[in-house]
């Protein structure tokens, strides 16, 4: 649930740090159906609609919950406050972290502050765009034809996003988690695309798109479940081998590249 709903924030809502706190950015993604879980500037003005309750100790600290309000040229908007109070404080010394949120209620406060707490996910997301969908295409000199590109290559990871959700749900989220590869799916996706338009018509696929949203999920869940993930494992690296600290001698400050490689190569010979 928390990788499908980090997915959805990525591409249709905001995860975004304190600096991108501002009432015309957070009403401009609500009026736009947008969702986001965005980290409170102290200089945000809001009103309480509630007290701060406790919800949850969690292994990050103890999580409370707040509603709220703001208002911006004349329209108002009711926000979920969570404050996390962090059993170790953050790199910047700070033992609390308070999040602004939209999000329905069905999503827990726990949830929010663990999105956010994980918001370097966000990276991995933009890495894969980059490798897996080529997003930025260095010959589209056109500012439009490089956005258009950047714009499929979010919609694709979307896509891949309800690809994993599917198969997060047959085999397990944290097998997919840790063991599913965009790139072998999307290098699958390529190789087999050609001839799935010859041996399926479009007609195959249209009664796909007259089923009921339950009624869809369950064919895509059962799909996954006949997927065989061998073929879209991520490749594993083998441990690196520990460097040899070198041995400083204040006689010879200077080491010279030819002569460990003489060095190394005398060892194999011998």
């Amino acid at each position: 649930m928390k990788s499908v709903l980090r997915v959805h924030l990525n591409v249709l809502g905001k995860i975004e740090h304190r600096y991108m706190c501002t009432r015309s950015f957070l009403m401009g993604i609500a009026q736009r159906q947008g969702c986001f879980v965005i980290r409170e500037h102290e200089n945000l003005p809001w009103q309480a609609l509630g007290e701060l309750e406790f919800v949850k100790q969690t292994p990050r600290g103890r999580v409370f919950e707040q509603p709220i309000e703001m208002d911006f040229e004349g329209k108002t908007l009711t926000l979920r406050r969570v404050v996390i109070q962090l059993d170790e404080p953050t790199r910047s010394d700070e033992d609390q972290v308070v999040i602004l949120s939209n999000l329905p209620a069905r999503i827990g406060a726990v949830e929010i502050a663990s999105l956010y707490l994980e918001r370097w996910s966000i990276e991995t997301l933009f890495q894969t765009v980059t490798e897996v969908f080529h997003c930025e295409i260095k010959t589209l000199g056109y500012p439009k034809a490089a956005l258009f590109s950047f714009t499929i290559a979010l919609m694709s990871y979307n896509l891949f996003g309800v690809l994993a959700a599917a198969l997060s749900s047959a085999h397990g989220s944290d097998t997919i988690e840790e063991k599913f590869s965009y790139y072998y799916a999307a290098e699958e996706v390529q190789t087999a695309y050609h001839g799935m338009t010859i041996a399926l018509p479009d007609e195959v696929w249209h009664p796909l798109g007259q089923l009921e949203l339950a009624e869809f999920c369950a064919t895509l869940r059962e799909w996954a479940s006949t997927v065989k993930l061998k073929f879209f494992t991520k490749a594993t690296r083998k441990p690196k081998k520990p460097k040899q600290k070198r041995k400083f001698d204040p006689k010879r400050p200077h080491v010279s590249t030819a002569r460990l490689l003489n060095t190394k190569a005398k060892a194999a010979r011998d």
